[in-house]
């Protein structure tokens, strides 16, 4: 039938656990990301699914959530192959309940995302020490976004307009530092050669 096609062709990993961690059925992918031959193979190897688990309190938080809320969403969880290699993959799922409300199992899908995963993590990094530099810059420097909206100063930056750092982030640039000329006249936006280029690409 229908489903059963889309269960044996799904790119994504699909599966019914007991609340034990007993597989009842998974589908190939499941058992290829798994590192398995063949769904057979991975149910009869797998006793409990515990085993998959590279931290075990990460198990006890995704059965927390899955408990308290009936199902669990996009939970990215570092789980362990056959082959003892570890991947990260996106966890879907919801309790199977029979008409008295008694759980029957947990039905869900499961995608690799390790790439994903990798890509992310590098960009935190690469966020992370970008941050540390401008931090230690003696050079004032700040982001504006194109709305005209600070993103980020540094604390020399900051420190050169009498403010903390983080208290400038989500302020109007213009508005808060560059709204006044040298005699104290205002300074309209309009002709303000900040916002020119960030709103215009304008280099004034």
């Amino acid at each position: 039938d229908d489903f059963q096609s889309i269960f044996e062709n799904s790119a994504h990993g699909i599966f019914r656990v007991t609340l034990a961690g007993r597989l009842i059925t998974v589908n190939p992918a499941l058992a290829a990301i798994a590192g398995y031959d063949t769904p057979a193979e991975m149910i009869a190897e797998v006793a409990d699914t515990s085993g998959f688990y590279a931290d075990l309190s990460e198990r006890e938080a995704v059965w927390a959530e899955i408990r308290g809320k009936g199902e669990i969403r996009n939970r990215f969880v570092e789980v362990k192959r056959r082959d003892g290699s570890h991947i990260w993959i996106s966890l879907n799922g919801r309790l199977v309940r029979d008409e008295g409300g008694n759980v029957l199992y947990l039905e869900g899908s499961a995608e690799d995302v390790s790439d994903r995963k990798q890509a992310e993590d590098e960009l935190a990094r690469a966020n992370q020490r970008n941050w540390l530099i401008l931090n230690a810059a003696g050079e004032g420097i700040f982001g504006v976004s194109s709305s005209g909206w600070l993103t980020f100063v540094n604390p020399a930056a900051a420190g050169m307009l009498g403010y903390e750092p983080d208290s400038l982030t989500g302020l109007p640039a213009h508005e808060t530092f560059h709204h006044s000329r040298a005699d104290g006249s205002p300074f309209p936006v309009a002709d303000c050669p900040v916002s020119l280029s960030v709103k215009e690409g304008k280099v004034m």
